[in-house]
C-alpha cells in the first residue's frame, strides 16, 4: 500500500510532486522528493548555511510526519549550486547526523 504525504509544516511541491510517498507491507519505506532550503511560506534565505539548515528541518518534518526519525534514513544525496564552504557543510551535516551514519 502507498500512502502520499505533503506536510503542513513543510512548503508546498513547487511542481506535481508530493513531498513524501510511504510503501508498507512486509516493511515500511519512505522516499522524500528533493527537500530545499525553503520554509513553509515559501522564503529561500540568500546564505547557503541557512538554506541547507532548512532542507534539514524539511527532512526531519517529512520523518516526523511518518513516524521516523533521521536513525531511519539510509541514503542522502546533496544537489549544491553556488558556493559553499565544504568544512561548514560537513560540520552542519554532523550536527543533522549526530552519531548516525546511514
Amino acid at each position: 500500500m502507498k500512502v502520499f504525504r505533503n506536510p503542513e509544516s513543510v512548503h508546498k511541491p513547487l511542481a506535481p510532486y508530493n513531498h513524501q510517498i510511504e510503501t508498507t507491507g512486509n516493511m515500511r519505506w519512505l522516499t522524500l522528493s528533493g527537500q530545499l532550503g525553503m520554509d513553509v511560506k515559501g522564503n529561500v534565505p540568500e546564505d547557503s548555511s541557512e538554506q541547507l539548515k532548512l532542507a534539514f528541518q524539511n527532512i526531519k518534518l517529512n520523518l516526523q510526519e511518518a513516524n521516523m526519525d533521521v536513525k531511519d534514513l539510509t541514503k542522502l544525496v546533496f544537489y549544491i549550486v553556488g558556493e559553499m564552504d565544504a568544512g561548514k557543510r560537513r560540520e552542519m551535516i554532523g550536527e543533522f547526523l549526530g552519531e548516525y551514519l546511514p
